[in-house]
């Protein structure tokens, strides 16, 4: 695999990492991950989700680990789309 591939897997899994964390509201504060605000359903309203710390995969109620795409359409019913944010964006024009 190329560097440029390289970059842009990255940059597509940053940006789902992003997208998920804007969507289930999560702060990045501190050295840990606090949930502010409750995810869009009632069964889910007030629980934390659990996130794979390397591979970013969602764990369900069913025990199954999830990439965040799948976890968000099962479970909310909610596609996803990708694009690149600024902060991506510049990191990538940089390494290139």
């Amino acid at each position: 695999m190329t560097n440029s591939e390289l970059i842009r897997k990255l940059a597509e899994k940053n940006n789902r990492i992003a997208e998920l964390e804007a969507l289930i509201g999560i702060s990045q504060a501190g050295e840990g991950r606090a949930l502010e605000k409750s995810p869009p359903s009632e069964k889910h309203n007030q629980q934390l989700i659990t996130i794979c710390s390397y591979c970013r995969k969602l764990l369900d109620e069913r025990g199954n680990w999830l990439r965040v795409e799948a976890y968000l359409l099962r479970t909310f019913k909610l596609r996803c789309t990708h694009g690149i944010c600024p902060e991506c964006s510049k990191r990538i024009a940089r390494d290139l």
